[in-house]
């Protein structure tokens, strides 16, 4: 019986729809449906008429939606075997900084050593043919780990790791 219902109903509004009944007349509302009061609506259509938009006000506008420019280009998104896995990158005291003359020691003596050791004096240490002279004869090391005249350990200890380090130019 209840098969025969359905089928009915399904009946009615097929021939509804194929006789032209609940036709869009231009103005964005259906009339004349002739489907029984008690038939179910698909989810997908509007229950009343209030719930289907009167206006373009109710319809949400179209600049809350991204423009496709707003949108990174694939070729911009690194490909996940770009990305290093998180135990392959060091951590930061794992990092080795190489302190060469050129970037770290020469800017040392500048500001710390050149007032008694620049061009001209005994001991001058004002390029790195001349700093090197006491680097391979030893004594700049011994002066460094003595505190040579009041050396502050934050100017002595780079220049002992970088003469460790082979004292590179």
């Amino acid at each position: 019986m209840k098969r025969i219902w359905l089928f009915l109903v399904a009946l009615a509004f097929v021939g509804s729809v194929v006789a032209g009944c609940g036709s869009d007349d231009g103005d964005g509302t259906l009339e004349d449906t002739a489907v029984a009061e008690d038939t179910a609506v698909p989810a997908d259509v509007p229950a009343t008429e209030e719930d289907v938009p009167a206006t373009e006000e109710d319809v949400p506008a179209t600049e809350d939606v991204p423009a496709t420019e707003d949108v990174p280009a694939t070729e911009d998104v690194p490909a996940t075997e770009d990305i290093p896995a998180e135990e392959d990158i060091p951590a930061v005291e794992d990092v080795v900084v190489a302190v060469t003359y050129t970037s770290t020691i020469a800017g040392l003596f500048e500001a710390s050593c050149l007032g008694c050791h620049g061009a001209g004096t005994a001991m001058p240490m004002s390029t790195y043919s001349e700093v090197m002279v006491f680097v391979d004869n030893g004594t700049l090391k011994t002066k460094m780990e003595g505190g040579h005249m009041g050396t502050k350990p934050e100017v002595a200890t780079p220049i002992l790791e970088w003469i460790e380090a082979g004292a590179p130019e």
